[in-house]
Formats: C-alpha cells, structure tokens, sequence
C-alpha cells in the first residue's frame, strides 16, 4: 500500500521467471491501482500513514467493493481540494514502483 492513501497499491502479476537463468535480472515498473475498499476522501482520520495518522480499512466507511482500478492520484488542498489533509508533496505520478527480480540460484 503507498503512504498516505487509504487504498492505493501497487504490484506486478503474471510474470513469467521460470525460464531465467541463474544471474538474468528482470526489471519491471508498476502503476499505482486503487483497491476500491473506499472513497479517496484524503482526510487525515482515513489515512493511516504519517501524513494523517489515522485509522486504516473500516468497513462503516466502505462503500466501494471490487472495485480494482488504475489510482487517480492523490489530489491535495494545493490542487483545489480544500477538505484534504494532503499537500503537494504527497502526489505521485505512475510507474510508482520498480520492481527487481533477480535468479540469484
């Protein structure tokens, strides 16, 4: 899951490492996706990383299921949503994550 986000996750699937050699390295990129267990609110009580402290999943506030998509990012009270407890310096862009596989025997 990205910090600061109440459901944004990022990961690869399908990969396909049975053929490598011992020493052939692999290197992926992958997007961020919004799991969809909840609306993107950006408040501080519904993120529980260091930006908001607050509480993870809660299924009182779940009102997306199956739900998985591309993220849209988080949009900040520096881009005009003036509830969020973000700011710019929580955006991302995707690839958020480089992923690096390695046949190591």
């Amino acid at each position: 899951m990205l910090v600061n986000t109440n459901d944004a996750i990022s990961g690869i699937n399908g990969v396909a490492v049975g053929d490598m050699a011992v020493g052939d390295v692999v290197s992926l990129r992958a997007i961020a996706y919004d799991s969809g267990t909840e609306a993107n609110t950006e408040l501080a009580g519904e993120i529980p990383g260091p930006a908001g402290g607050g509480e993870g999943f809660n299924a009182a506030r779940s009102d997306r299921v199956d739900m998985v998509a591309m993220h849209s990012g988080v949009i900040s009270q520096d881009d005009g949503l003036a509830t969020s407890d973000l700011t710019g310096q929580h955006r991302f862009d995707n690839p958020v994550s480089q992923i690096r596989i390695e046949r190591i025997n």
